[in-house]
C-alpha cells in the first residue's frame, strides 16, 4: 500500500497519445512562384533573402577577404619591426609604409608617431615624408607644429605648388587672426590646380579675411565667386547623376 491510497472506484485514465509534430513547411523558390495566381488571390510575392540573391556569397567572402587583407597588412608591418628588435628604429621603409596606412585609416596619432620614427630613420628621405607628417599634425589639429613643417616645405622646388600645402597654411594663418597672409596663401592655393575640390571654402573663407582687412569689395567678390562655384559644381554632380542614369 503506497502513501497516498487510491479512492475506491477510481481507475486509471489512458495517457493521452502525442500528435503528430507538423512536418516543416517548405520554402518556396521566389523565382518558381506563379504571379498570376498570387495576383488573383490578392498575394504579394514573397521577397527574396539576402542569400538567394545571386552572387551573395562572393560578395560576402571578398568583402571579408578584404577587411582581412586590410588588418594583415598592418599585423605584418607591426610583426616585421617586432622581429628587429631595437633595430626596428632604423628600418626606414617599413616605419613610413605603416604611418602611410594609419593616415589612410584616419588614426592620426599613430600616423605622427610612426612618421616621426622615420624621418630619423631616414632624414635622406626629408622630402617625402615631411608632407605626410605636417597633413597628420593639421588633422590632429596640431597647429603649430604643422605650421613650423609647411613654412619648411614651401621653401622647397618640390612643394611649392601643393595646393594643399598653401590652403593649410591659409586656414592655420587664419586661426591665428593673420588675416593679410592668410588672404595671400588662400588666394595663392586657388591658382594651383587642382583646387582640392574647396574652391567653395576658399572662397569663402577669403570673403572673411577681406572684411576683417575693411576690403569690402574684395569680400564681395568672394561671396560671388563662392556662389558661381557652388552653382557650377552642383550642375555638374547632376549632368554626372544624369549620365550614369
Amino acid at each position: 500500500m503506497g502513501l497516498f491510497p487510491k479512492a475506491r472506484g477510481a481507475t486509471p485514465q489512458p495517457e493521452p497519445e502525442p500528435e503528430p509534430e507538423p512536418e516543416p513547411e517548405q520554402e518556396q523558390d521566389p523565382d518558381d512562384v506563379d504571379v498570376e495566381e498570387l495576383r488573383q488571390q490578392g498575394k504579394k510575392r514573397p521577397k527574396k533573402k539576402a542569400g538567394q540573391f545571386a552572387g551573395a556569397k562572393e560578395v560576402a567572402s571578398r568583402n571579408k577577404k578584404k577587411g582581412k587583407d586590410k588588418v594583415s597588412r598592418e599585423n605584418m608591418l607591426l610583426g616585421r619591426l617586432e622581429k628587429q628588435g631595437e633595430a626596428y628604429k632604423q628600418d626606414g621603409d617599413t616605419l613610413l609604409e605603416l604611418a602611410a596606412l594609419y593616415e589612410e585609416r584616419a588614426r592620426w596619432g599613430q600616423a605622427i608617431h610612426y612618421y616621426k620614427l622615420a624621418l630619423r630613420a631616414s632624414p635622406d628621405s626629408r622630402e617625402a615624408i615631411v608632407p605626410g607628417l605636417a597633413n597628420a599634425y593639421f588633422e590632429h589639429e596640431m597647429f603649430e607644429e604643422a605650421q613650423f613643417l609647411y613654412q619648411d616645405a614651401v621653401k622647397k622646388p618640390a612643394h611649392v605648388r601643393s595646393p594643399r600645402v598653401w590652403y593649410h597654411l591659409g586656414v592655420i594663418y587664419e586661426r591665428q587672426l593673420k588675416w593679410e597672409i592668410a588672404e595671400y596663401c588662400l588666394r595663392h592655393s586657388l591658382t594651383l590646380l587642382p583646387p582640392l575640390e574647396r574652391d567653395v571654402e576658399i572662397h569663402c573663407r577669403l570673403a572673411t579675411c577681406s572684411n576683417r582687412l575693411g576690403h569690402t569689395a574684395g569680400a564681395v567678390a568672394s561671396q560671388k565667386s563662392a556662389c558661381s562655384s557652388s552653382s557650377s559644381s552642383s550642375s555638374s554632380s547632376s549632368s554626372s547623376a544624369s549620365a550614369k542614369q
